[in-house]
């Protein structure tokens, strides 16, 4: 029996709907956002900055992203693509690698420690949200494991002691790098870089009672990702030099080793515990919060205000900088919403730090 055009399109039109659901059941987001708990990432910034006594440690954390989210039989899922980059190091590290050398020769006598973990990657992925059971509970959670397929890793990593005394320089350091550069020479041509296939994970969990909340979000609360053929090299400096400054990239290691081999890793966990007092009648929210990127923290107070669709938030880090951050919903056309964020280390330093577009449909 011939099926008529019309009881086809409503056959059709009746699966779709069973598979996906109607209203405002998919999301595209856009998004760029960074937290730095110093300063800026600029080299003019950091090559400005005194050495201190009391060296504090810093975080940083950069992810541009696209994720659209979708419904199937009432489940949520999502596709992704990540571009990531982590770092935590000291407030010193950074002012000794910003200068020159002649800048380093100005400097006073001195003994500082160098440590830093860089870490840059891609990923694309889908994944699932699965959410707590009641919406109506104090207590909600949100758990999003996905299948990921890397696209890019490079991992840079060292610590040692820097010191200056008159003229003489000594460095005691180890440093360590991982990626898809070429590095040193090879008897037979090496093998092709490849890029593998891995889990992570990532989890939230919130506590609302009144106008105060409390919640925990955690990226990469458990990953594993696999890597073909990255090269690999470490460097041993244990060098005393005179009126040469040995920071210098072009100063050899006395030991090392380099060669190409396949890597399991983890990537970075990174996570933020606030705890949020939200007015109801002056639409403003006040919080406090950590952040942590591998076991370093950094704590930090935000304020929110909210007028109609627009959405205003400063954030700082100790008050030793601050982020601004504003936010237009329903722009143009319902469902489509803006924001754009910049930050600044109160002495009139400032660059843009967070983008975000995101359209319900």
């Amino acid at each position: 029996m011939k099926i008529e055009r019309p009881l086809r399109k409503a056959l059709t039109a009746t699966i779709l709907s069973i598979l996906f659901d109607s209203a405002n059941s998919e999301q595209l987001l856009i998004s760029a956002d960074t937290s730095i708990s110093r300063g800026i990432l600029s080299e003019k910034y950091w090559v400005s900055q005194a050495l201190s006594d009391n060296d504090e440690a810093l975080i940083a954390y950069a992810d541009f992203s696209r994720r659209f989210e979708f419904k199937i039989l009432s489940n949520d899922f999502f596709v992704e693509s990540h571009t990531v980059a982590s770092m935590s190091t000291t407030a010193n590290s950074l002012v000794m690698f910003s200068k020159d050398d002649a800048s380093i020769r100005r400097l006073p006598d001195l003994q500082t420690k160098l440590a830093g973990k860089l870490l840059s990657y891609g990923y694309d992925a889908f994944g699932i949200n699965i959410k707590s059971a009641s919406q109506n509970s104090n207590f909600t959670w949100l758990f999003s494991p996905k299948i990921l397929r890397m696209t890019n890793f490079k991992s840079d990593s060292g610590s040692g002691i820097f010191s200056k005394q008159t003229d003489y320089y000594h460095l005691a350091a180890e440093t360590n790098s991982i990626g898809y550069w070429e590095y040193g020479f090879f008897e037979n041509p090496p093998g092709t870089v490849k890029f593998g296939s891995g889990i992570t994970s990532d989890f939230s969990i919130k506590y609302q009672q009144s106008h105060l909340s409390a919640q925990l979000n955690v990226l990469n609360i458990y990953s594993r990702v696999s890597n073909y053929g990255l090269f690999y090299n470490s460097k041993r400096y244990q060098t005393k030099t005179k009126d040469t400054v040995i920071l210098s990239n072009n100063f050899p290691a006395m030991a090392g080793e380099y060669g190409q081999s396949d890597f399991i890793s983890s990537l970075p966990v990174f996570s933020t515990l606030k705890l949020e007092y939200a007015d109801p009648h002056h639409k403003f929210r006040g919080a406090v919060g950590l952040d942590t990127l591998d076991g370093t923290s950094a704590g930090w107070g935000a304020l929110t205000v909210q007028y109609d669709d627009l959405q205003m938030s400063a954030k700082s880090y100790g008050l030793k900088k601050m982020a601004l951050d504003g936010q237009v919903t329903n722009l143009w056309l319902r469902g489509l919403s803006f924001g754009v964020g910049l930050e600044s280390d109160f002495k009139g330093d400032w660059q843009f730090n967070a983008l975000r577009v995101a359209l319900e449909f």
